[in-house]
């Protein structure tokens, strides 16, 4: 309100005359204060009708404030999805999701053991050929595109075949293959491969679920 006049020690007011005067309505969440013409003050709700759904997978649904949102992170150790079909365990970690591959160190002589505590086919009882070995199933590419042939009877299973992506030194198999289908594929940093979890099944065939396996007893999701 405005004061319009003052006779004799009486004064009178009225609603301002412009909408453009600046006002304060009292309400924090609001931006903008104006009077209005009733001579009442507002202000505008910039987060009105706005919703704030999680960026990510490790975020809580978040609160808006004059038109911004903000998140809370879930608690580290949250089951999660990285939608990566390579991994296994994802768990949230500093709000991000983040899973483990699997991976194996690289040998020639002696078991093949993966992070998941799969393994155990004995990559020093296997001999390879860079020719064409009739009636061979498994065949494996290395870093270089060569490609070897098992032969024998020794990599009898498509398991066996798998396993053999950790053969190392002049191998570094980058995919293995069981009577023509990929039964494994790896990338090498190092002496370590990493394979894709969604090898494990054929990897573990013969040992069931891996020791290491997490199944998820609780979990935390935003809808």
């Amino acid at each position: 309100m405005e004061l319009k006049s003052c006779f004799a020690g009486n004064c009178t007011y009225g609603p301002v005359s412009a909408t453009t005067t600046p006002c304060d309505d009292g309400n924090d969440a609001t931006d903008d204060d104006t009077c209005l013409p009733d001579g009442s003050c507002a202000g505008t709700d910039r987060c009105s009708g706005l919703t704030c759904p999680p960026p990510a997978a490790c975020h809580q649904p978040g609160t808006c404030y004059r038109g911004a949102c903000s998140y809370q992170e879930m608690a580290d150790g949250t089951w999660c999805s990285d939608g990566n079909n390579g991994t296994w365990n994802d768990v949230c970690q500093a709000g991000s999701c983040i899973g483990e591959t699997l991976t194996c160190v690289g040998v020639v002589e002696g078991p093949a053991v993966f992070s998941n505590g799969c393994g155990g086919f004995d990559l020093g009882t296997t001999s390879w050929a860079l020719f064409q070995i009739p009636g061979a199933l498994c065949s494996c590419i290395s870093e270089t595109g060569q490609r070897h042939f098992a032969f024998g009877d020794v990599v009898d299973t498509a398991s066996k075949c798998a396993q053999s992506i950790c053969a190392g030194s002049n191998f570094r198999f980058t995919s293995c293959l069981w009577n023509g289908q990929v039964v494994a594929t790896g990338s090498w940093t190092g002496s370590v491969v990493t394979v894709p979890f969604s090898h494990q099944d054929l990897l573990c065939e013969s040992q069931g679920t891996p020791v290491t396996q997490r199944t998820p007893t609780t979990s935390t999701t935003s809808t």
